[in-house]
């Protein structure tokens, strides 16, 4: 297990052999009938679906930049929690004016997907 920068610990290099019950990932969950992995997180108290991805990093990775775009917007996350990361949040330092960028919700999902 390896620091997130976040506060947290999560299973880095997390794959196919990892039990379910060791990964840690926030926000991702997998599709026991695709084989795919899901990426969700709450904006402003709702739920909000990012897509399917192939691996479960991409979509943690996917929650990150999500979860990077709501604080440079002021979106709410988690009812006003605190941000946590899957991964060290200087990892996205490069694509913050990419991300300032894009102005809406739903741009932003499309650019994850």
């Amino acid at each position: 297990m390896v620091s997130s920068g976040g506060g947290r610990s999560v299973a880095g290099n997390a794959d196919e052999s990892t039990p379910s019950s060791e990964r840690t990932f926030q926000g991702v969950s997998i599709n026991k009938g695709s084989g795919r992995y899901e990426a969700r997180l709450y904006m402003d108290r709702k739920l909000t679906y990012l897509g399917t991805f192939g691996t479960e990093k991409e979509a943690a990775c996917a929650v990150d930049r999500m979860s990077r775009w709501c604080e440079i917007h002021g979106k709410m996350r988690q009812g006003g929690e605190a941000v946590k990361y899957n991964f060290n949040r200087d990892e996205y330092a490069g694509e913050e004016v990419s991300l300032k960028a894009v102005t809406t919700q739903e741009e932003m999902i499309t650019k994850l997907r």
